[in-house]
């Protein structure tokens, strides 16, 4: 299991420049944190479970990281840290991922610099 590594080594590396220039490792606004161990989870779970990763591929099953989820009885947005999901019809994972899985861990800057923190082979 890689999860708990990605998350060490990507709180240990200071990603998060502040208005000042300073450089942090943490800050309590953002949530890069909550993304970096969302994406460890997912990462573990798609790794381990070869059937969770055939239902991902074949769009049975959806994924989302910070997805907004919209309550329109309130009519206000939620911010959801990890959702797994039945797609809607029609989803296609290919269409939908926005960024490959290695595009994803390099904008969140997910273990800087180490090759080790790559999606599964399958993705």
């Amino acid at each position: 299991m890689s999860g708990l590594n990605i998350l060490v080594r990507s709180l240990s590396a200071d990603a998060i420049t502040a208005s000042s220039g300073r450089r942090w490792q943490y800050h309590p606004q953002s949530d890069r944190h909550s993304k970096i161990a969302c994406w460890g989870i997912v990462f573990d779970l798609l790794q381990l479970s070869p059937q969770l990763r055939a239902h991902v591929l074949s769009g049975k099953v959806a994924f989302g990281i910070n997805h907004t989820m919209t309550n329109f009885v309130a009519n206000k947005n939620k911010d959801l840290d990890l959702v797994l999901c039945t797609p809607a019809p029609g989803y296609s994972f290919a269409r939908s991922c926005g960024l490959p899985c290695d595009d994803a861990a390099r904008k969140w800057r997910l273990c800087p610099g180490e090759p080790s923190c790559r999606a599964p082979a399958v993705l």
